[in-house]
Parts: structure tokens; C-alpha cells; sequence
């Protein structure tokens, strides 16, 4: 009888992983994109889950992480290094941040063009003198001089 015995042997992976935090809710933060860098230059990236752990696998090296996440503010940290089979923990402290709009100042001046050039369909408007003048006091009956109609269904 042959044996055949496999050994599977456990290889230690290059990376880095660890935690955001929501300062202002004390709770990890959800979603955050986490981008590694190296000489400018995106390697890989992940989002963060529901408790805002993250984890990337990279190549030993000297890194750079950003963090980027909509309502919060923009975090980059250089000069990371990750060791040859080793994992190293980065772990980041966000809170959310607002921006002051103008106040936008209405003009009840406005005119409005007739033709919208960035609009694929057609409007016609009818006048209460038009729908006096036709014929036809039906609404199907003056809908059908519209160009592109062919009636109006109820």
C-alpha cells in the first residue's frame, strides 16, 4: 500500500489591515475607501465593512494609505512599511465634516429657453385661445394637431 501524505504548508502574507473609526459616533466606519499607494501610483484598495475593518495583501515594500470617504475629510499616511510575510496594523480616526454653501440669491427674471439642447424630447404648449379657435372641442381631437402625439389614451 502506498501513503501519499500532503502537507499543506502555511505561507504568511504581506499586507496591511486594520480599523476607522467614527470619532463623532465612537463606532467603526462603514464603506471608507482605503487606496495603497506606492511612488504615487495605485496598487490595490478595498472598502471597509459594516464594523470598518479593512485588509489589503501587497508585496513587502514602503507604502502609502489614503482614506477617502464622502463626509468625511481625506487622510493620507506615507512611509508605511510592510515587512515580507508580515501583516502590519494602520488603524484611522475619521469624523465628519460639513462645508457652508452660498446662499444662492433667486432672479424672478429668468427666462427660460424655448429649445433645451441637452433635452431629447418635444413639448408643445397649447393656448386656451388655440383650443377656442379649433373645431373639435375634444381633447383627443386637439391633441392630434401636436406633432409626435397620436392621441391621448385615459
Amino acid at each position: 500500500m502506498i501513503y501519499c501524505f500532503f502537507v499543506n504548508f502555511l505561507v504568511a502574507q504581506s499586507g496591511v489591515y486594520g480599523q476607522i473609526i467614527d470619532t463623532d459616533i465612537d463606532q467603526g466606519a462603514m464603506g471608507v475607501n482605503i487606496l495603497l499607494l506606492k511612488d504615487d501610483k495605485f496598487i490595490t484598495g478595498t472598502a471597509t465593512d459594516f464594523y470598518g475593518n479593512y485588509s489589503l495583501k501587497a508585496e513587502p515594500g514602503i507604502y502609502t494609505i489614503k482614506i477617502i470617504a464622502l463626509g468625511y475629510s481625506d487622510q493620507i499616511i506615507e512611509g508605511i512599511t510592510i515587512p515580507a510575510n508580515k501583516q502590519v496594523q494602520v488603524d484611522f480616526t475619521v469624523n465628519e465634516y460639513s462645508i457652508d454653501l452660498p446662499h444662492i440669491i433667486g432672479n424672478y427674471g429668468v427666462t427660460i429657453p424655448i429649445i433645451h439642447l441637452d433635452e431629447t424630447t418635444s413639448g408643445t404648449k397649447i393656448s386656451g385661445e388655440t383650443i377656442r379657435e379649433h373645431p373639435q372641442k375634444s381633447i383627443n381631437a386637439i391633441s392630434l394637431t401636436t406633432a409626435g402625439l397620436s392621441g391621448i389614451h385615459y
